[in-house]
């Protein structure tokens, strides 16, 4: 709550119409926690929002609440003689302040004429306002406190109650002192019973003591513990749901699977066809039935599914696994599902296969391959009963989070931010094969990384911790036993703890080493095969170079324009193959950079002009600077500039201009390639430099391309200690930019 608190001032600096539909604050505002939303408009306030909480805690619906006063839907319910008056007091304090402010116990009576029921509730107001300006309005988070209240008006009474007991017992004393001399023996000895009666208070009042203590531990520990599991279940990058019953009720769902769904929590407490009806035809709904009625799990990869997200039917490819949660006798009761979003993997080695016989294809055939290649005490009594509901409530929770964890084959850990003091499971210790009898420590584990990547995960660790941000890092390290390296990807974060300190650092741990081969495989499969392909098709080349020649001798134009298409055509597929193998040779760190200086401006003019004869009815134009001379690689940089323009006339209509500029800015030569297409959208701009993606929709289907051009330039300019970046909008056209540091003049 305290990290959500901290995240919700972040969001306070933006302006107040955004903030209300800023994801996080919707997130925030729709947890499942009472909130009430309301305008600082003095002296009504009205109500402009309920969350689904509010309505299941009180019944009241947005029809009977939103735009009316926040004090006539509190009358609804009878608030206390002088509730009212507390309230309006506490909302007109928080406006004045622009700081939280809170009312410990405000008194509710039940709306029913025929009940008289009493309530209390815990209300906290935080305004939402601009950095040092007037809130505009007010966020009231109401929490049922009426146990605690009880309890408390209860022991008081008790306490009442020894007391009368004390003063009837005293007056009984004096009573029988004065009746008759004979009874002083009997005086004493009743007095000595309160002696022993008072220790035997002492006794109780001590043991009293000592199990509230055990209970604020208790506690502490639980808050403990759940700041882990809620930090692991949001943590993990894979969806977790429990369905409950065979009705697949939807009773748990973690952050990453509602990502995955483009959903939110009002999913909670719906069947999986009510939140996804598209699945009645597929088989998920009978796998799921399976697995209830039969007790036995099921697990599946790259499974194929049919969803509608934001509207959009959408193919996506899913590694899931489902695990039947049973009861004491063994009948199932729930379904844990986790599930891993593959389709970048899946859909990327469907390329990749496509890619191979495409390749394989133009052996036979080189005209027609640029066609072909596309695609989560009784008090007492009554207090320890609570303790114990609240601890079963944990276990059932951390064992629901554990079979989740066995089941993706993941590693847990905790570091305690001071001590260094390592804790972990026992899939961790296998991955790291780890068979010690003593538990192994920090440093052990530090010390089996690699020394390539030791420095950089104890940094990323340090600034975590520091810093209180979130860590994520992919590094090779030693396993225990066998010495094997093996590539680990560690994710985790340091969350505060009750007194608001950085302390608790905790997250998973999994092994990404078959990954990480697949992808140098593949790697060397693509250099391999393009190496090859350049042979034939520089002595194709070659051919076409002499019958050009003849061609142009014998004056036959037909022939003369025909094998011009080839050799562009070949100069195409050349191109596609030096892409495929700089890729390559950037991924395995071998791609080599010849720098010199030269003049920029010129080799945008040479890009321009060889462009132009391609560019069709499409206009280029040029608006250079001064000389900038930079230092690089000359022709690697000329392919930067070729690929965006290409890409611009590519995805421009027809007689649209394409503007290219050259300028200094500070201390960076900077280009900038501008054009008036179709635009890209806001979801797909940061993953446009990402190696095969490429964006699909009814616009780019007929656009020929791999997705590797814009990958290859980013890689090209980083390379060169520059930077590479768009900016866009649908409809709106594209301008693409780079920068490259300018050449120091000699001393």
């Amino acid at each position: 709550m305290i990290i959500l608190l901290l995240k919700l001032a972040d969001i306070l600096q933006i302006s107040l119409m955004d903030k209300l539909k800023d994801s996080f604050f919707q997130a925030y505002f729709n947890m499942p926690v009472p909130r009430i939303t309301v305008r600082t408009n003095y002296p009504d306030y009205t109500v402009i929002a309920i969350n689904k909480a509010y309505t299941v805690t009180t019944g009241i619906t947005n029809g009977t609440a939103l735009e009316n006063s926040i004090f006539d839907l509190f009358g609804n319910q009878q608030a206390g003689a002088d509730g009212i008056d507390t309230l309006a007091g506490a909302l007109d304090n928080a406006v004045k302040s622009n700081r939280a402010v809170s009312i410990p116990e405000f008194e509710l009576s039940s709306a029913s004429q025929e009940s008289n029921l009493l309530s209390w509730w815990h209300i906290e107001i935080l305004p939402v306002a601009q950095e040092d300006q007037k809130p505009e309005y007010l966020i009231l988070t109401i929490r049922d406190v009426t146990p605690i209240v009880l309890d408390q008006r209860a022991l008081i009474a008790a306490s009442h109650r020894e007391q009368s007991l004390h003063e009837e017992l005293a007056a009984t004393n004096e009573e029988l002192s004065a009746s008759n001399e004979e009874l002083n023996a009997t005086v004493e000895d009743l007095k000595r019973s309160q002696e022993s009666l008072q220790e035997l208070n002492e006794t109780l009042e001590d043991r009293v003591r000592r199990r509230t203590n055990d209970l604020t531990k208790t506690q502490h520990e639980l808050s403990r513990q759940y700041a882990l599991l809620e930090t692991i279940v949001n943590e993990v990058p894979a969806g977790i749901c429990v369905f409950k019953g065979p009705e697949m009720i939807l009773e748990t769902v973690n952050t990453k699977l509602m990502d995955m769904w483009k959903r939110g929590n009002e999913i909670i407490g719906q069947s999986l066809l009510e939140v996804m009806p598209e699945l009645k035809t597929q088989e998920f709904p009978r796998i799921l039935d399976e697995v209830y009625r039969g007790g036995i799990p099921y697990y599946n990869n790259d499974a194929r599914a049919e969803l509608t997200l934001d509207g959009v039917k959408q193919i996506v490819y899913r590694d899931y696994s489902y695990t039947p949660l049973k009861n004491a006798d063994g009948t199932t009761h729930s379904i844990l599902a986790l599930t891993i979003d593959v389709t970048e993997r899946t859909l990327s080695r469907q390329r990749e296969q496509q890619l191979i016989e495409e390749q394989y294809a133009i052996n036979e055939e080189l005209t027609a391959a640029n066609e072909e290649l596309a695609a989560t005490n009784e008090e007492l009594h009554e207090a320890q009963e609570i303790q114990r509901k609240m601890i079963s409530s944990l276990a059932e929770s951390e064992s629901k989070l554990g079979l989740a964890i066995e089941a993706a084959q993941m590693g847990s850990w905790h570091i305690d931010r001071k001590t260094k003091e390592l804790r972990y499971n026992s899939t961790l210790a296998a991955l790291f094969g780890y068979e010690g009898t003593e538990p192994m420590t920090y440093d052990q584990a530090i010390a089996q990384v690699t020394e390539d990547c030791r420095d950089k995960l104890v940094e990323e660790i340090e600034k975590a911790i520091s810093d209180g941000g979130d860590y994520d890092v992919t590094y090779t390290q030693h396993r225990f036993n066998d010495n094997e390296v093996i590539w680990l990807r560690s994710l985790g974060k340091i969350t505060r703890d009750e007194q608001g300190n950085y302390s608790i650092f905790s997250g998973v741990v999994m092994n990404v080493t078959e990954q990480k081969k697949d992808e140098q495989r593949k790697n060397d499969f693509i250099g391999m095969v393009s190496h090859e392909l350049k042979t034939p098709l520089t002595s194709l080349n070659g051919y076409v170079q002499i019958l050009q020649s003849r061609a142009r001798k014998n004056e036959d134009a037909f022939s003369i324009s025909a094998l011009g298409k080839v050799n562009e055509q070949v100069r195409k597929m050349t191109a596609m193959i030096n892409g495929f193998l700089n890729i390559s040779r950037l991924e395995s760190g071998k791609i080599h950079l010849t720098k010199r200086n030269f003049n920029l401006n010129d080799l945008v003019l040479e890009n321009i002009e060889e462009a132009t004869i391609l560019a069709g009815s499409h206009q280029i134009t040029f608006e250079p600077s001064d000389p900038l001379i930079v230092f690089a690689d000359r022709d690697k940089i000329g392919s930067v500039i070729s690929n965006m323009i290409s890409n611009a006339v590519k995805y421009s209509p027809e007689r649209k201009d394409v503007e290219v500029r050259c300028q200094m800015n500070g201390p960076w030569a900077q280009i900038s390639v501008k054009d008036q297409g179709i635009g890209i959208s806001s979801e797909d701009v940061p993953k446009l430099f990402n190696r095969f993606y490429r964006v699909e929709n009814n616009q780019t289907q007929l656009i020929s391309g791999f997705g590797i051009g814009l990958y290859l330039s980013a890689e090209i300019i980083e390379s060169h200690t520059g930077k590479i970046w768009v900016e866009s909008e649908p409809g709106q056209g594209s301008t693409f930019f780079f920068n490259l540091p300018i050449a120091m003049p000699a001393s």
